[in-house]
């Protein structure tokens, strides 16, 4: 961190004011100069402030100007600002800090418990961003309980020598910040932490069941293959009586058909014998028929006997003896409608000559008249009545058919059936009995066999998962002891490296600290100082030349001396990049001491920013320092505040 600018408005005795510090790495050093009670504490006060806040900043009197409190009120509060310029890691950063406050009578009150606080950075392509944890962020740049050794009042630098427990406890600390020896022992810490924890929860845990779940695995994998076994011989069981039932059930088939077939045989004789039946009576239907369709034989000589007839009656000429005649030419050509002649001593033509001979009336002209009128139902009536002889004598010759198809089915059927099949299939019926009874008895023994099965699946199941976990747990157990070996032998590595580290940064502390007091102290003390030794909490130890402790026999600038060459040779071998803000650095040393802290100081520090009385920056003091100043700051008190004027080069 390297200051550039320092801003200050209505903070303590400052209205406005302006520090702009020297930030070249030739030209480090910024000289505030003023007498006392002009406003170098101030200053000082209000880094600390900018930086670490209003708990920083300790002082008995308000942060705020008092102008600007008396104008305030609680609804009113007074303002006081610092904002800070700085570079860190070449980057440009701008802290601004503000706090309110009012009066309450002659009592200075708090108007927020808080700090309004901003950080913003410009970016490496000039774009300005603000940072939302700033307080954070300033913390990791400098923390806070290493800015004892950068930011402090010279006149108070002199408690690093003396004894102590309170002041040892906080310089211990500090020291450890500054050379990151707490990181160190903050590692340890945790790591031990974490050691305890492991072997405390190893101490609670149960021992892993792995062997135990293992019999138990064993045992159950054991019992579901004799499970299984037993499902293998149901099923060969099974396969054997479902195939003794197949054969059986071939054989059946077998008889079956056998029986089918006089089944059939005694269907197809029942079917010929209702054959033959319907043939008698479809004859006897026959004959009916031909019977009322005689007339049809001679319908072409009716409809001529018609027509003649009443032709004769238009002309009154009907002959006598005309029925003989009539019935005779009726009868001379006459055939039946099967084809068969009507010879003369038949039947049939001796029946239908006597019925046309009733037909025909006695006289002439009555039996004229009678004979129209009945050969015209005749006439129309003969095609109804044929059509009912050919559709008989066509269910005749059907029906003789469906006898002759029967009489070639019973041919082939044959007339001997094997009478005992019935008595082979019966005995055959009993043992498929038997053997389905058998079979339903196996597919329960499977049915409890698999469900058993099932059963000690899950359960196996169950005791995989408890022995995965089982074994999680042992390997869980074993990695956690291990892991607690590790961090136990990692804390106790920690520890000893923390140990050999602190040996070697004492030690080099000391040599560091010593070859600083060297350059410093004055040519006649330079031999009455044989050594500067950090003890083992890393405090300040002065030994003479007989190698003891001299620190109640320095003076106050020979304390002093002896405690900065401590702060400066910490801050070098911590490798803090930060400015070194002494506040009256120089008041107590005498004129050879201050002269060679002039000299050495910028050298010591990347940034040194010396806040002097015009008593400690003598002309010899300038001189020593003018190689190394960038920037000269007179402080010029008067009843408005303090004012900050440059000074130009050369004595005061």
């Amino acid at each position: 961190m390297i200051l550039e600018r320092l801003r200050m408005v209505n903070f303590r005795c400052y209205d406005s004011a302006v520090v702009d510090f020297a930030s070249d790495s030739n030209l480090n050093t910024t000289v505030i100069l003023g007498v006392n009670g002009a406003g170098k504490t101030s200053i000082l006060l209000a880094l600390n402030f900018v930086l670490y806040g209003r708990a920083a900043a300790t002082t008995d009197s308000p942060l705020i100007s008092n102008a600007s409190l008396k104008a305030s009120s609680e609804r009113a509060p007074a303002k006081a600002s610092v904002i800070l310029d700085f570079w860190h890691q070449g980057r440009s950063y701008t802290l601004r800090r503000s706090i309110l406050g009012f009066l309450l009578g002659e009592k200075y009150k708090d108007a927020t418990s808080q700090d309004d606080v901003q950080l913003t950075y410009t970016n490496y392509d000039g774009n300005h961003e603000r940072d939302s944890l700033p307080e954070q962020t300033i913390e990791k740049m400098l923390p806070g309980p290493i800015r004892t050794f950068f930011l402090f009042d010279g006149d108070r630098i002199a408690d690093f020598t003396k004894p102590g427990r309170d002041r040892d406890d906080k310089i211990s600390k500090a020291v450890n910040d500054v050379l990151h020896i707490e990181a160190l022992s903050r590692a340890v810490d945790h790591v031990s932490r974490i050691a305890g924890e492991r072997r405390r929860t190893l101490e609670r845990a149960d021992a892993p069941g792995v062997e135990r779940t293992s019999s138990e695995l064993r045992m159950e994998e054991s019992t579901l293959a004799n499970r299984r076994e037993r499902l293998k011989q149901i099923a060969h069981e099974l396969e054997q009586r479902n195939e003794r039932r197949s054969a059986i059930d071939s054989e059946l088939l077998a008889i079956n058909a056998v029986a089918k077939q006089a089944l059939s045989r005694r269907n197809y004789e029942a079917d010929r014998q209702g054959k033959i039946s319907r043939g008698v009576e479809l004859r006897r239907k026959l004959a009916r028929e031909t019977i009322a369709a005689t007339p049809a034989l001679v319908v072409d000589r009716l409809r001529d006997a018609s027509e003649i007839l009443a032709r004769y009656k238009s002309r009154d000429e009907i002959p006598a003896r005309i029925a003989d005649y009539f019935v005779r030419d009726l009868l001379q050509h006459g055939d039946c409608i099967c084809g068969r002649r009507l010879d003369d001593d038949s039947a049939a033509r001796s029946h239908l000559e006597e019925i046309l001979k009733n037909l025909i009336p006695n006289s002439l002209q009555d039996i004229a008249n009678q004979l129209a009128g009945r050969l015209r139902p005749l006439i129309s009536e003969h095609d109804p009545r044929l059509n009912d002889v050919v559709k008989t004598l066509s269910e005749i010759e059907e029906n003789g058919k469906d006898i002759s198809r029967l009489d070639h089915e019973l041919e082939r059927l044959g007339k001997d059936i094997d009478a005992s099949a019935l008595d082979k299939a019966q005995v055959l019926n009993r043992e498929r009995m038997i053997i389905s009874r058998q079979t339903e008895e196996l597919h329960a023994d499977r049915a409890r066999a698999e469900r058993d099965a099932d059963v000690g699946a899950k359960k196996l199941r169950l005791l995989e998962d408890r022995l995965k976990g089982e074994t999680a747990k042992q390997a869980g157990q074993e990695s956690l002891r291990l892991t607690w070996i590790l961090a136990r032998d990692c804390a106790d590595d920690l520890q000893r490296a923390k140990g050999l580290l602190e040996e070697r940064l004492r030690e080099s502390l000391g040599i560091e600290a010593t070859a600083i007091l060297k350059n410093l102290a004055s040519d006649e003390k330079k031999y009455f100082f044989s050594e500067i030794r950090v003890d083992s909490g890393f405090l300040l130890r002065v030994l003479d030349n007989e190698g003891r402790d001299v620190r109640s026999q320095l003076s106050m600038g020979e304390t002093q001396v002896s405690s900065l060459a401590f702060m400066l040779a910490m801050t070098r071998l911590g490798g803090q990049q930060a400015p070194l803000a002494i506040d009256t650095p120089l008041g107590r040393l005498d004129e050879s001491v201050r002269l060679n802290a002039a000299m050495w100081l910028p050298k010591l520090t990347p940034q040194l920013v010396l806040l002097v009385t015009d008593s400690e920056y003598t002309a010899e003091v300038a001189e020593r320092l003018s190689s190394r100043v960038g920037s000269r700051f007179v402080l010029r008190p008067g009843p408005s505040g303090t004012t900050i004027a440059a000074m130009g080069d050369g004595p005061v």
